[in-house]
């Protein structure tokens, strides 16, 4: 009767309830941990597919492994860039980054131009596109949405923006410089 009772009590009550708090805040942190660990794990091994690919070879140099020469982590979720090829379920895109990162192609992959649903098919090198997935082992996003974004706007409506902007920036150096002359 007295262990039922001293269940019952005020006191109990408050050291359960802070007992299922402290339980809630550390489930809440490991799956913290969980994701943190899990986007980490994807960017060093991203890093160390891109370094073997392009760098023509492992990144072990020196002390620590190279450890310091190392860029902060990418993007695990996601990638934004301009398409350099598409081979079959498979793109590739050069990020603002001016890293290349692949994007895996699913059949419930859903494609956006605009407003419209379209399928890989009509997507096209040079394009702009934008990407939210989910990583994989292979340093490669699994792609969810793509949105395919729309050209930037002309500059003095000129041609691309890129070769716009070159071009204003010639006609501007020519006119500064007959402009010093007179």
């Amino acid at each position: 009767m007295d262990i039922k009772k001293s269940a019952e009590s005020f006191g109990v009550k408050k050291i359960l309830y802070g007992i299922g708090i402290v339980v809630c805040v550390l489930i809440v942190f490991q799956a913290g941990m969980f994701v943190g660990f899990r986007k980490a794990e994807f960017s060093f091994r991203g890093g160390d597919n891109y370094y073997r690919a392009f760098e023509g070879g492992n990144r072990n140099k020196g002390m620590m492994g190279g450890f310091f020469d190392r860029k902060p982590f990418s993007n695990a979720h996601g990638a934004m860039g301009e398409i350099i090829s598409i081979q079959g379920n498979s793109i590739i895109i050069e990020g603002v980054d001016g890293i290349e990162k692949e994007i895996l192609v699913m059949n419930d992959t859903v494609v956006k131009k605009l407003r419209d649903t379209i399928v890989l098919s009509e997507v096209s090198v040079g394009e702009i596109i934008v990407v939210v997935g989910a990583p994989n082992d292979n340093g490669q996003v699994v792609a969810r949405l793509i949105r395919i974004l729309p050209p930037p706007p002309d500059f003095i409506g000129q041609g691309t923006s890129t070769e716009s902007v070159k071009k204003f920036t010639a006609k501007l150096a020519t006119s500064t410089k007959s402009q010093n002359i007179k």
